[in-house]
């Protein structure tokens, strides 16, 4: 074997012997501490022309000494715009610093009251909130909620797109759209849509920011790589008695 080729051989058996990628948590909101704060990373929530408050999401019970202990919160979004024109106007946004990650992800649970819009849209930034857009998405970030007592995850594959990856000023938000095939809002439930009140709300739970980066490898070589290493020594070898 010619000595570029092993060298380029053993080389490349030493890359993927020292580093790997590792799927990691960026950052992430529970809010069960009835804050927009992230629980994991740098990053907060904000209202975009609504107001936010916590919500409890799960039934609350008892401690032995009677106090009241709540199991579950979630993030919910209210006071909607009520101009009917005013679509993509309303919701929420988070911030995110990605820096030493790539391949992005970002993922939430979503509840909708009957009465408010069912149809929403996810538009990311990549200049700290200047401009939020949704280039290199699918159905351009629009997304249906459908009537349920239930929460729906939601998920958004970022990893193709420019200007994400290793970013302090990554930022994303979910906004109240028209529905695709009219000029109008409409309702969760195919009923009439409110912009207030207790059925015109949006619950968030979970908000995940994921993604991965490179760190060395610390276990011991898997046996095909290190046959790999042995094969390129033998062949390596045999090269060089030829040779005499």
């Amino acid at each position: 074997m010619p000595n570029n080729i092993k060298t380029a051989l053993i080389a490349s058996t030493a890359v993927l012997l020292s580093t790997v990628a590792h799927g990691a948590v960026v950052t992430s909101w529970s809010f069960n501490a009835a804050t927009t704060i992230a629980d994991i990373g740098t990053g907060e929530g904000n209202a975009v022309e609504t107001t936010l408050r916590a919500a409890n999401v799960s039934k609350v019970k008892k401690s032995r000494n009677a106090r009241t202990q709540v199991i579950n919160r979630a993030l919910e979004v209210l006071n909607f715009d009520s101009v009917a024109t005013r679509s993509g106007n309303d919701g929420l946004q988070f911030d995110a610093d990605t820096t030493a990650f790539d391949g992005i992800s970002v993922s939430f649970l979503q509840q909708n009251g009957v009465r408010s819009s069912a149809w929403a849209q996810f538009q990311y930034s990549i200049d700290g909130g200047v401009t939020f857009i949704t280039t290199g998405l699918d159905n351009d970030g629009a997304y249906r909620v459908t009537a349920t007592k239930s929460f729906q995850r939601f998920t958004f594959d970022l990893s193709g797109i420019a200007g994400i990856d290793n970013n302090a000023d990554f930022q994303f938000r979910v906004m109240a759209i028209h529905a695709p095939d009219a000029d109008k809002f409409v309702a969760t439930s195919g009923k009439r849509y409110n912009a207030t009140g207790k059925t015109a709300t949006w619950k968030f739970d979970e908000v995940v920011v994921s993604g991965a980066t490179s760190a060395p490898v610390t276990a011991v070589p898997a046996p095909g790589a290190i046959a790999l290493l042995m094969a390129a020594g033998s062949i390596a070898t045999g090269s060089r008695r030829r040779q005499h």
